[in-house]
């Protein structure tokens, strides 16, 4: 499947959000004309897609208007699409598009999906997830049962269908052996040209995550496997920096030090990486000076007189932002054993493995925090 490139892939649009969210625009629009029954084919996408019973034709429907990805509207329901194919929600976007369709189209039903290529989740229950896998699902029942020409428009939707099962057909190989793809965790912060650049990459697969820029999203997908393996908690994340994952967590939410501001501690993971942290919990609204001194020198101390955590000497001081940290690099002489093999990576332990590594690493966390840390700030500052 991977030796040959689609149209989309040729052109260098397989991985381009806009271009998805036209596409599907353009698929629903009267101006397509690859369906054999357009009429018929819209009204089946709606119901098995979007989740309408008895849909009514559509009206119209646009892209990128008024920040809205797909806005899709009916005689009687408004259907809002919020496309992340690569990225993630931020600055409560979700809220914010919501309040402006009930604002504009109060007197009709109004749905919001959000659609991701992972089928992430939404984190907010006005907006139903759904995912590529759900959109390639109806577009192949169309296919499958003859509805799309195989000439003109309709060969271009075909190409389209096999760029989807190529991105959705990634995913299932990756999660199938993480290890096999090292490109995903080696890459993820390099340019496209640097990429490039590199030879030493033959297999088909991998250069299609290399082509699409997928080493982000899949580093994502190790970490919520990750999470399959670790106890539930309320305050587990996973975002991005400069290209490359994080995952972590907040094990001491919002304590409240002597200057009357409130702070997260915890711990999170990137690149090998290990960091415990004190952050403000309006870290955007934050000031480097809204830090106590008291908790800068306590971090700065922790090298010197808790060497049993192994933390680095230097401290990662806040720049603009009421941050701090302390970092070490991840311990995984656990599992480079003979009868395991040599472990040289992090990113070669299974997903199991590294949940008992970071699980360890939480346990550590919580001991300097409340042992080390926390208890001087209380003596100190409260």
């Amino acid at each position: 499947m991977y030796s040959r490139r689609t149209f989309f892939e040729f052109i260098s649009l397989a991985d381009a959000e806009l271009i998805h969210s036209q596409m599907i625009a353009w698929i629903l629009s009267k101006d397509f004309q690859g369906f054999k029954d357009p009429v018929y084919c819209r009204k089946e996408i709606l119901k098995n897609f979007f989740g309408l019973n008895d849909p009514e034709d559509i009206v119209e429907i646009s892209t990128e208007s008024d920040s809205i990805d797909i806005l899709i509207k009916l005689d009687k329901v408004v259907l809002c699409i919020e496309n992340k194919l690569k990225s993630s929600q931020h600055s409560d976007q979700l809220n914010k598009y919501k309040d402006f369709i009930d604002s504009h189209y109060g007197d009709v039903e109004r749905r919001f999906y959000y659609l991701t290529l992972i089928d992430e989740d939404s984190e907010n229950q006005d907006w139903i997830n759904k995912s590529y896998r759900d959109l390639l699902s109806v577009l192949n029942k169309l296919e499958k049962d003859e509805h799309i020409y195989k000439e003109g428009e309709g060969f271009i939707l075909k190409e389209y269908i096999i760029t989807l099962e190529k991105l959705t057909g990634a995913i299932d190989l990756f999660l199938k052996e993480p290890k096999s793809m090292p490109n995903v965790f080696s890459e993820a912060n390099l340019k496209k040209s640097q990429k490039r650049a590199i030879k030493d990459i033959k297999d088909n697969l991998q250069l299609f995550i290399r082509e699409n820029q997928l080493e982000t999203l899949f580093q994502k997908l190790y970490f919520r496997e990750v999470l399959k393996y670790i106890p539930p908690q309320r305050y587990y994340y996973i975002n991005e920096t400069r290209g490359d994952a994080i995952l972590g967590i907040i094990t001491i939410p919002e304590r409240k030090l002597g200057n009357g501001r409130y702070f997260n501690f915890g711990l999170d993971f990137q690149r090998g990486t290990v960091k415990t942290f004190c952050v403000s919990t309006d870290y955007f609204g934050s000031n480097k000076n809204d830090l106590p001194q008291e908790i800068l020198e306590l971090f700065k101390n922790i090298h010197t007189q808790h060497p049993q955590f192994g933390y680095m000497k230097q401290v990662n001081l806040p720049k603009s932002k009421a941050l701090c940290s302390v970092s070490k690099p991840l311990n995984i002489t656990t599992f480079s054993e003979p009868s395991l093999g040599e472990i040289k990576h992090w990113w070669e332990l299974t997903p199991k493995q590294f949940a008992e590594l970071f699980m360890e690493e939480i346990e550590l966390t919580n001991d300097l925090l409340n042992n080390y840390i926390l208890i001087k700030t209380d003596e100190v500052l409260v």
